[in-house]
């Protein structure tokens, strides 16, 4: 407890060191047994992700893994279980640097390179084991996808984009005690959307990809309906 606790206070002089970042020093619960920091900021002082600092953390050198399930939009956690006080300052002054250093944004796909998905779509999702009818209501405005993800007994806000042939949509249904996570990537081909889906769960204090994905993976299609609504579609689930 005592090492913990320095790697933290090492952690936190360099995150205090900068203006724009917050601190919070999270204290071991009956969850989990040591003590933790965590890391925030605003996206109009440092417009970029912690998604984005994950992956260049875990892609640089040395290489910092974090356990992205502790995630917000622009929240990281930092676990010191592992580290020694020297680590910590490294990881310290990664995460400072990975925070503040100019960002820049990836390449804007072409606007006018788009198909037309808008429009109430069936969907069909082959699982391990059994499968599920689903539906989708989906709007469009240019690349930018969004609409309604009608699951078996619940339904929820999709979105997601279009790039060429190409969709990405993510979507979150009601559950208890955890909401159910898709995410759909899917190619448009005659007409027809096919692909696979990742499937998870998760609660609003874990939220980060490994939760979300936790599940693997599904294959599924989709024709479209009648325009605009999903009358005569049936959502069921079999096992």
């Amino acid at each position: 407890m005592e090492r913990w606790r320095d790697c933290i206070a090492i952690m936190k002089r360099e995150f205090v060191s900068v203006p724009g970042l917050s601190v919070e020093e999270i204290e071991s619960d009956s969850a989990f047994c040591n003590p933790r920091i965590a890391v925030s900021w605003r996206a109009k002082v440092f417009p970029v992700s912690a998604e984005v600092i994950a992956k260049k953390l875990a892609g640089g050198r040395p290489r910092i893994v974090l356990h992205d399930y502790w995630q917000g939009l622009q929240r990281i956690v930092v676990d010191p279980t592992n580290l020694t006080k020297v680590e910590a300052e490294i990881v310290g002054r990664s995460i400072v640097h990975a925070i503040s250093e100019p960002f820049v944004p990836p390449a804007a796909p072409p606007h006018e390179d788009f198909e037309d998905v808008a429009g109430a779509w069936q969907v069909f999702i082959d699982f391990l084991h059994g499968s599920a009818v689903h539906a989708f209501v989906l709007l469009q405005e240019g690349q930018d996808t969004t609409g309604k993800h009608i699951g078996t007994d619940v339904s929820s806000n999709c979105r997601g984009q279009i790039v060429g042939p190409k969709l990405k949509l993510v979507s979150q249904l009601p559950g208890d005690p955890l909401a159910l996570d898709y995410e759909f990537e899917g190619t448009l081909r005659d007409g027809i959307l096919t692909g696979v889906v990742y499937l998870g769960a998760s609660a609003a204090k874990y939220s980060g990809l490994t939760f979300r994905r936790q599940f693997g993976r599904a294959s599924w299609r989709a024709t479209r309906t009648r325009a605009n609504h999903t009358d005569g579609v049936k959502c069921a689930s079999r096992r």
